[in-house]
């Protein structure tokens, strides 16, 4: 199941990197494919973590978002990470953020008015935290 975020993560990140644009609708294809596996394919107690998880991040992304510059797709796909990883997200975005400051401060001094792309360092974080899960023998989604 997870292959489906590391795909849309790939996918994300180029596009991201090349265009500065996220297709929409590829965040909210991979969400929805996560939220009807939890519904239908088990999970069982997790499951409200997964939910839990993935409603609180995308209500502080949304929040960022409205703050800042931080883009739709942003916020969909730490949403999505949040689907996946459950609370071991906000370590991903955490670190995905920690991950962008040389470069906003390079980016800063360079021009001001430059539309940065936040999904690698997302998915940085995201491949960094499964690493971690995976080292640790804690089960993902």
């Amino acid at each position: 199941m997870m292959i489906w975020l590391c795909l849309f993560m790939a996918f994300a990140c180029a596009s991201d990197l090349l265009t500065r644009e996220v297709p929409i609708s590829a965040s909210v294809l991979v969400i929805a494919i996560r939220f009807f596996f939890l519904m239908f394919g088990g999970m069982g107690v997790k499951r409200a973590e997964y939910f839990i998880s993935a409603v609180t991040m995308f209500l502080l992304m949304y929040l960022f978002m409205n703050a800042g510059r931080l883009g739709g797709a942003d916020c969909l796909a730490c949403t999505a990470m949040a689907f996946y990883l459950g609370v071991y997200a906000f370590w991903a975005v955490m670190i995905g953020m920690t991950c962008t400051l040389p470069m906003l401060i390079k980016w800063k001094i360079q021009d001001a008015e430059k539309e940065y792309p936040l999904i690698p360092f997302l998915t940085a974080g995201f491949c960094a935290v499964l690493l971690l899960m995976n080292r640790k023998g804690i089960p993902f989604g």
